[in-house]
């Protein structure tokens, strides 16, 4: 079998193929792992609450997630620099955009959760939602926003490993933390055991415990673990002259979160004023996509990680080809997840919720939502390969015109001007993701990004 597949792709792109593979299957499983903590707390308190639950998550997620993932974009910078030292056997240098970033992300932690602190509840009243939607809100976010330090701690290690190539400690330790949160989970919503019954707080004291111990441990590795990533102390000593290329990297990855994040959030308005069940089957879709992003991530972390590595190598013609199998791949993988979504929505809905009304709701925008699998993973990927490269700025204004030119404005106009309702905002994803995945296809083709330095 793999004769005649590497006779079938040639030699080169059956090499490439493998290392892909490598790199992205233990990132698949982290995002399996970390799809199932997602699920899982959605499932638990679906089950506990309905959709009262799921849609107050959802909102306290709004707050939490938006300004961490912004700042974590800063890693993108990690990344592409670590890779390329690696790439050219730099391993001091390597170590030292590690030990700079880590310093950064413990900083910004350090700030937001003191900010979230402050003014976490003028944020979630910002929503037009009900006052009892709120206070299950609440009760969430007033404990999970201290996990947002951990997070920011462990986006930055992870970004450092895979840039070394080394993608399964980051799977390991992420998923320990995956599995102890789901067990967590258990104890402190339902009161199991010696436990008491928390429902809304105990999914998020049981999130921020993992979270942390995850970080901790991550840290402690890279200190006196035998990793591509060795950290000391004088890593960690503040050298301005990384961070600016750390930061002239990421910053426009970080601008790209930004405006996508906020986008979330708008739309979140925009769902939330079609009523709870209808906030509630969005949230629950865009669940069962992450599915199939888990193989989309993984072979996304595999392209930058080998874009990075063989430019370091000053080896171009490997990095394009390694960019286009990578693309290759996801799309396969995408239209195989789509299928199974198309084919089976009301078994996956069931999974959340057993209310029959909101199961029968969510059909038709679950199968909407299979035909664009293969363009987000196309999207995905080669946005990845464009950032090993450092070329983020142009990902950034793609991502830019995905969710401001076409999403927003779409969402807006199906809600709005016709009675499809949440149908509507699952035909304006479609054409979403398949816009930014053909420019993302001819940047990367163009070559035009080859003799970016980093």
């Amino acid at each position: 079998m793999e004769y005649r597949l590497n006779r079938f792709i040639g030699e080169e792109r059956f090499t490439i193929l493998k290392k892909i593979l490598i790199l992205a299957v233990p990132s698949m499983i982290e995002m399996l792992l970390t799809t199932l903590v997602s699920i899982a707390d959605t499932i638990m308190i679906g089950k506990y609450l309905e959709s009262a639950g799921i849609s107050a998550m959802a909102m306290a997620n709004q707050i939490v997630f938006p300004v961490v993932f912004i700042f974590s974009a800063l890693n993108a910078g990690t990344t592409a620099i670590v890779a390329r030292h690696i790439g050219a056997k730099e391993y001091e240098k390597a170590n030292e955009g590690a030990g700079q970033s880590l310093l950064l992300n413990l900083s910004i932690g350090l700030i937001l959760v003191l900010t979230m602190v402050i003014f976490h509840e003028k944020f979630i009243r910002l929503f037009p939602a009900k006052e009892n939607i709120i206070d299950l809100s609440l009760e969430y976010l007033r404990i999970v926003i201290y996990s947002q330090f951990f997070m920011l701690i462990t986006f930055s290690v992870s970004s450092s490993l895979r840039g070394a190539g080394d993608t399964k400690t980051p799977m390991l330790v992420n998923g320990a933390v995956n599995i102890l949160n789901i067990v967590g989970n258990a104890f402190l919503i339902y009161g199991l055991w010696i436990f008491p019954e928390m429902g809304m707080g105990g999914a998020a004291l049981s999130t921020t415990i993992s979270r942390a111990l995850g970080a901790i441990f991550l840290i402690a590795l890279t200190f006196v673990g035998n990793k591509k990533i060795k950290l000391t102390l004088e890593n960690l000593k503040l050298k301005i002259k990384m961070i600016k290329r750390i930061v002239k990297i990421g910053w426009s990855a970080a601008i790209e979160q930004c405006f996508m994040q906020t986008s979330f959030i708008v739309i979140n308005f925009m769902i939330i004023a079609l009523g709870e069940v209808s906030h509630a089957i969005f949230n629950m879709v865009i669940r069962i996509e992450s599915i199939s992003f888990m193989p989309a991530f993984g072979i996304s972390i595999a392209a930058t990680t080998l874009v990075g590595q063989y430019l370091g190598a000053e080896k171009k013609e490997m990095a394009v080809k390694s960019g286009n199998v990578a693309a290759a791949l996801g799309a396969i993988m995408g239209l195989f997840l789509g299928m199974m979504f198309f084919m089976f929505p009301k078994a996956l809905i069931s999974i959340f919720v057993s209310d029959i009304l909101t199961i029968n709701a969510a059909i038709v925008p679950v199968r909407i939502a299979a035909f664009q699998e293969w363009a987000i993973a196309v999207m995905l990927i080669y946005a990845g390969a464009l950032r090993g490269a450092g070329d983020t700025k142009r990902v950034m204004l793609v991502t830019i015109l995905r969710v401001w030119g076409i999403f927003v404005p779409l969402t807006y106009l199906f809600i709005n001007l016709t009675n499809m309702g949440i149908k509507g905002v699952f035909f304006a994803t479609n054409i979403e993701f398949l816009v930014p995945a053909a420019l993302f296809y001819l940047r990367f083709n163009s070559g035009k990004w080859l003799d970016i330095e980093v």
